[in-house]
């Protein structure tokens, strides 16, 4: 079970950056960053995945047949990255290692700060609420169980009229019971193990994604500036008023993904808009993060709108007809998140189950 965890916490990282590397060479990126690839991959696989099995879903098809079905899709389009880009992708890898070289230093001391958090992670990190444990880690055991998605009460095993509401856009638990189906590893190794290594790890990445924009080639200020994010978080991580605690003791579900991941991703995106206005690429890598952070979290929905007005402001100061745009373009996903969930409330959009 834990090579078969190691080895699955290696491919969700190749797929990461095959899927990013993909998105910044569709909108030819000249410098790609292996570092934003793998953060934008995560995004888009989730969203990939999304797209995939909502009709199944909804068609009440089988885990054991969608899990396959999967298997295929997501051979297919990983072959297809590397047959189309695999003399793109060898020299963007070699270039990574060559500055690995260059600023070999800087990533002993960010090496040592990760490998260090990873570890906590995999020996202390742990619930204080069993309640949280036993709904997401019980969903996705659930769908492997009753071999359908969605069909039961995790917490009580008892079958539902009507897909959850709140959760019913949250296929991250169902991405769980699709790979652990494939894998035979245990729901709680993939989502308490494997997947909270994976955000663990993307937190320090997203950091110095942050400190890249904000200090540019400024390599001491990007490390001091990492650092004292990671220790801040560190610090405040036993206080349950904040998302530091969440990163450590409930790593993977959609709060922490939202507040840890999201958030610092979006003002990354910010940064490089407010930088260069016709940076399309930014402005894709911020639409395709939030639509991405749906399929975690339903909460964002009350929390991003207000967040992303906050760029109004710069099309003011710039005076730049295009940065209203870019920010009303950033505001599109939210709205029809909300618009999905008026629709459910008003019986518009209906959520029985229909065998």
């Amino acid at each position: 079970m834990l090579i078969k965890a190691i080895l699955l916490f290696i491919i969700y990282l190749i797929t990461y950056y095959l899927y990013g590397f993909a998105i910044a060479r569709m909108y030819r990126v000249k410098c790609i960053s292996m570092i934003n690839s793998i953060v934008m991959g995560f995004w888009a696989e989730g969203l990939i995945f999304f797209v995939f099995i909502m009709p199944f879903k909804v068609a009440m098809v089988k885990v054991s047949t969608v899990s396959w079905i999967w298997l295929a899709v997501w051979l297919t389009t990983i072959i297809a990255v590397v047959l189309v880009w695999r003399r793109e992708i060898w020299q963007n890898i070699l270039d990574a290692v060559r500055k690995i070289i260059l600023r070999k230093s800087t990533v002993i001391v960010i090496g040592i700060v990760v490998i260090a958090e990873l570890v906590y992670e995999a020996l202390c990190g742990n619930y204080t609420d069993g309640n949280g444990a036993a709904y997401f880690v019980g969903a996705a055991a659930s769908d492997i169980f009753k071999n359908h998605f969605g069909v039961v009460n995790p917490e009580t095993g008892a079958a539902v009229a009507s897909f959850n509401t709140m959760y019913f856009l949250q296929t991250y638990v169902h991405h769980t019971a699709v790979v652990c189906k494939i894998t035979g590893i245990a729901p709680l190794v993939e989502m308490r193990g494997v997947m909270s290594e994976v955000v663990i790890l993307m937190n320090a990445l997203v950091t110095y994604e942050l400190a890249k924009v904000i200090f540019k080639k400024k390599r001491k200020k990007v490390l001091f500036f990492w650092l004292a994010y990671q220790a801040f978080t560190l610090l405040f991580a036993h206080s349950v008023y904040i998302p530091a605690y969440y990163l450590f003791y409930r790593t993977f579900e959609g709060k922490t993904i939202f507040g840890m991941l999201l958030i610092p991703y979006i003002f990354v995106c910010f940064w490089k808009l407010y930088d260069n206005s016709k940076d399309i690429h930014a402005l894709v890598c911020l639409v395709i993060a939030i639509l991405g952070s749906f399929t975690f979290c339903m909460s964002t929905m009350y929390i991003l709108p207000f967040l992303l007005l906050a760029f109004l402001p710069v099309a003011l100061v710039q005076r730049s007809w295009r940065q209203f745009v870019n920010g009303c373009i950033m505001m599109v996903p939210s709205a029809l998140s909300i618009l999905y969930y008026i629709m459910v409330m008003k019986g518009i959009i209906d959520l029985t189950i229909r065998w």
